[in-house]
């Protein structure tokens, strides 16, 4: 029913918007799962809804390497921090948290070639470095946080207030190994159950917002320089060659 709603709000939107305007699409935990069937049915196989994307940030949500050598092969991976019309995602975790990691690679469920929820029986995961924003397993420090909120019972129009330098981050084997974050409002509850629920903070606030933000100027300036291509032939022409008369003065 999720999956169906997310379908139709989708088709409304793009008939609502702006054909030249870009667009993000965002996908959180299991809304990250609904996502990435979006892209796969309405965004990857249609170039002019695909030419419009931003980016696609599918967040603690596993995304197989295998749907992007698939279904999504026209939707490459996001390597560098400005690149657009491509894909981000991660799953954080502490590697000291061995039953959430067990239940992310044991349990957990995700798209197959088909487009339908299945075991994830250890398929290869894409991991890209919310601190970097790169595909590689560089460690990234503290430093480079740029802000986690405490995002829990804020309302939209509410201005969080970050908190920078919370912690480091480094692809390893598919998930995103944090470093422990130094305040508590950004850690994960130890209450029970709480591997399986959504973190109540966002962790890369601030560095998913200047993200964007680059991305955005990137897709911009891309849509206007194409804006002035001529469009496309529809077919080959063929040009008979003429022999040339030289004309005597």
């Amino acid at each position: 029913l999720a999956h169906d709603d997310v379908q139709r709000a989708f088709t409304w939107f793009l008939q609502e918007l702006d054909e030249t305007q870009p667009f993000f699409l965002v996908g959180v935990d299991q809304g990250g799962a609904i996502a990435l069937k979006l892209l796969i049915d309405q965004i990857a196989p249609v170039e002019s809804v695909r030419k419009r994307l931003a980016a696609a940030y599918i967040i603690d949500a596993p995304t197989p390497l295998d749907l992007i050598s698939g279904p999504l092969e026209a939707m490459p991976v996001c390597k560098n921090p400005e690149d657009v019309r491509c894909l981000v995602s991660w799953i954080a975790v502490r590697p000291e948290n061995a039953s959430r990691i067990a239940v992310i690679n044991d349990r957990s469920l995700a798209l197959n070639a088909q487009g339908r929820i299945a075991p994830l029986n250890e398929r290869a995961l894409l991991c890209v470095n919310p601190l970097l924003w790169t595909a590689g397993e560089d460690y990234a420090p503290a430093r480079l946080h740029q802000g986690g909120v405490a995002a829990e019972g804020l309302n939209l129009s509410d201005s969080p207030s970050p908190m920078p330098n919370q912690t480091g981050a480094q692809c390893q084997n598919g998930l995103l190994m944090i470093d422990r974050p130094r305040m508590r409002a950004l850690r994960r509850p130890g209450r029970l159950g709480e591997d399986r629920r959504v973190r109540p903070a966002n962790l890369f606030y601030m560095d998913i917002q200047a993200n964007a933000a680059d991305r955005l100027n990137a897709i911009r300036a891309t849509l206007a320089d194409e804006a002035r291509y001529a469009p496309a032939l529809d077919g080959l022409e063929i040009i008979e060659t003429a022999p040339i008369t030289p004309i005597d003065g």
